[in-house]
């Protein structure tokens, strides 16, 4: 996969729309949105996992 791509969705990122870069995240904006809005109480994914370990690194 390449530092162009969505490491969630492998959709290459665009430079407008849902499919950029969200922040400096390996991630589009498209998934995070997914991600955040979920309601599924015990919802666990690997954004959710790359926000842990970023925050931690802080």
């Amino acid at each position: 996969m390449s530092d162009e791509q969505c490491r969630k969705c492998s959709r290459q990122f665009k430079a407008t729309g849902l499919l950029v870069r969200w922040r400096q995240s390996p991630f589009c904006m498209d998934c995070v949105h997914w991600c955040g809005d979920s309601e599924i109480a015990d919802h666990w994914c690997m954004i959710d996992q790359w926000r842990v370990d970023s925050a931690s690194r802080i």
